[in-house]
């Protein structure tokens, strides 16, 4: 479990590049502190009111943020490497933003055509059997 971790944030949450870390000190608060005071929440809350002043009310309600949770982090390993690595999986599902993003992604989906993308094996292996090859060709992906 030791080096699962540690290879874990080797890939992930040691590079400074993808994360960054989080003050988990609280804010200094007048009275009563506040029951949650999480960084995040602040984003979560200061999100809300931007998507209610840009979109619609209806579609605001559909994208607001409402009980999220942190995303979670998880490795998978990296068995065709000679060192052995893993390959971290940010799960984001019911985060702060992850409904505003399942919308956005919605309507910019097709504006972001690419004639060089294939989406699964099926349309690869349709392509393939489309090409008209000579000898000695050879295919590399």
């Amino acid at each position: 479990m030791r080096q699962y971790l540690r290879f874990l944030a080797d890939a992930s949450i040691n590079d400074l590049t993808k994360f960054r870390s989080v003050d988990p000190v609280r804010p200094k608060s007048r009275g009563r502190p506040p029951k949650h005071c999480h960084p995040l929440l602040h984003t979560e809350k200061d999100l809300e009111s931007l998507v209610r002043r840009i979109l619609p009310t209806e579609i605001a309600d559909s994208v607001r943020p409402s009980g999220s949770r942190l995303a979670h982090l998880h490795g998978l390993p990296k068995t065709h490497k000679e060192k052995l690595a893993m390959r971290p999986i940010l799960s984001a599902t019911q985060t702060y933003n992850y409904a505003l993003a399942k919308w956005l992604d919605d309507k910019l989906k097709p504006l972001a055509i690419n004639h060089y993308t294939i989406t699964d094996t099926f349309e690869f292996v349709n392509e393939v059997h489309a090409l008209t090859l000579n000898d000695g060709d050879v295919l590399v992906s």
